[in-house]
């Protein structure tokens, strides 16, 4: 799976614990251990590339803001991601109180698009992953 995936469903102590283990299995994209830091700043450029078009985008449907929220959220929650593997590397770029902001952010954010988009049905099950992804900046 996507390491910013897995970024968010381990602790962050696991999260160091394995992120050696990750790197020897992706060795090949990363050409380098010492590469990753550089991968997901680029990644977190490449993200902000990709998102520029959106604010232009002129949708169409009933649901057009509703999908323009649903992208810009998932991008935040990808640049989240990066941010964090940054954290754990101990890259200075990242840290733990302007992380735990951002998460705060994302989870409210990500509760009002899930309640326009689904019933409240599995909301909290899914944000206890992210409150316990939040739970190793304290």
């Amino acid at each position: 799976g996507s390491v910013l995936f897995w970024a968010y469903f381990y602790p962050t102590d696991m999260l160091s614990a394995t992120l050696g283990q990750w790197m020897d299995w992706h060795r090949h994209q990363l050409q380098s251990a010492a590469g990753l830091p550089d991968k997901l700043r680029d990644t977190l450029d490449y993200i902000n590339r990709v998102m520029t078009p959106l604010e232009g985008a002129q949708m169409a449907g009933s649901d057009a803001a509703l999908v323009a929220d649903e992208l810009r959220l998932t991008a935040d929650m990808l640049r989240h991601g990066a941010k964090r593997l940054l954290l754990i590397l101990g890259d200075s770029s990242a840290d733990k109180a302007g992380l735990n902001d951002d998460l705060l952010a994302i989870e409210a954010r990500y509760r009002d698009i899930w309640l326009a988009r689904n019933r409240p049905g599995g909301l909290d099950d899914s944000l206890t992953r992210l409150e316990k992804a939040r739970a190793g900046y304290r």
